[in-house]
């Protein structure tokens, strides 16, 4: 048996985005440009003074607040060691190549690691095995408890007319699935996903749960004889969601090696926020003065983070509530699921 214990902190270089997205980096991705890999580029190049075009300046505000975030990810994961050996040769690749699925999970890997080990000053090690031949994106230690840790970024094409359908859940369920054939059953699993999908699913939770643990439906028994309806119409919850549906031989459910989901999502505050109405007649007398420090230089964009937990009742081995006792947490209260902020429950 491997036994994994935390690394210690490393040094790290005086520019990791210099590090790694070198200027050759950037000259590959501009030479046949994609609207993703300008993004990129525009987030990586916001240096300098302001435009003095103020819906220019506002776009390299946010570029700027995203460039801070990034680097602060990459300094975490040169710190961690998540950039050394093989894994970090890898995670380089990743990093820099034109896909943008390969960007985005590489990416991920790294916020995952500021947010585990920077912002809860949680111990890990990225050298994490998995089940059978597969290794995992890292390991964090609680205490004497080791925990397994698999990321994902589930992600929402728009379509054709700009515009995204659905809550996600689908997107959610595609990566419990394959993060459970990475997990072994050794000890608990942490499955983490920054998702990009149409709503912020820290405010939208129903999607999260829809997927996890199921959906509340209107059912109507109806007569085979007459066809018609035997008493008036109830909700039933239909535990259908990939960690309550029971899918083994013995009854039980098939999802086991999943402790719990967090999920982490990006949001950008500024110091002073835009503000818009329908109609006319209801601006306030501030308003201009508010959209003028809006526009203006003194104006600041930043990057904070959500994130809410959400436990499976049927993990081989559960993960202590206490770890995430500041943040919302799902976890059972009895037979039932239960938000410790008071959410609404009901899917």
């Amino acid at each position: 048996m491997v036994v994994v214990r935390p690394v210690e902190f490393q040094s790290w270089p005086a520019n990791p985005l210099r590090d790694v997205f070198t200027t050759q980096i950037i000259a590959h991705w501009k030479r046949s440009p994609t609207k993703e890999l300008i993004e990129r580029c525009s987030i990586l190049e916001a240096e300098g003074i302001y435009p003095s075009t103020r819906a220019v300046a506002s776009k390299v505000r946010y570029w700027r607040a995203r460039r801070a975030a990034w680097e602060t990810y990459l300094t975490a994961a040169f710190a961690c060691g998540l950039m050394d050996g093989i894994k970090g040769k890898e995670l380089r690749a990743r990093l820099c190549d034109r896909d943008e699925d390969n960007f985005r999970s590489a990416l991920a890997e790294c916020l995952t690691c500021w947010y585990l080990a920077g912002k809860r000053k949680l111990p890990i090690n990225p050298l994490a095995p998995g089940r059978g031949e597969k290794h995992l994106e890292m390991v964090v230690f609680d205490r004497d408890q080791s925990i397994g840790v698999e990321v994902k970024a589930p992600h929402q094409e728009e379509s054709l007319n700009g515009i995204s359908w659905g809550d996600g859940s689908d997107k959610i369920e595609a990566a419990v699935s394959k993060a459970n054939k990475q997990f072994d059953e050794k000890g608990p699993n942490l499955l983490v996903i920054t998702p990009n999908l149409r709503l912020q699913l820290c405010h939208h939770r129903s999607a999260l749960a829809r997927a996890l643990y199921g959906q509340s439906k209107i059912t109507i028994p109806i007569s085979r004889e007459t066809g018609t309806a035997i008493s008036e119409a109830r909700v039933e919850f239909f535990p259908d969601g990939k960690l309550f549906k029971r899918q083994k031989s013995d009854g039980s459910p098939g999802y086991r090696r999943i402790s719990a989901l967090l999920c982490i999502e990006e949001c950008g505050i500024e110091a002073y926020p835009s503000w818009h109405f329908a109609d006319a007649r209801l601006i306030p007398s501030w308003w201009p003065e508010a959209k003028e420090l809006h526009d203006s230089a003194v104006n600041r964009i930043w990057i904070e983070h959500n994130a809410i937990v959400l436990h499976n009742p049927f993990a081989y081995y559960p993960i202590d509530y206490q770890l995430f006792s500041d943040i919302p947490q799902c976890l059972p209260n009895g037979d039932v699921m239960r938000w410790t902020d008071g959410h609404d429950a009901t899917v």
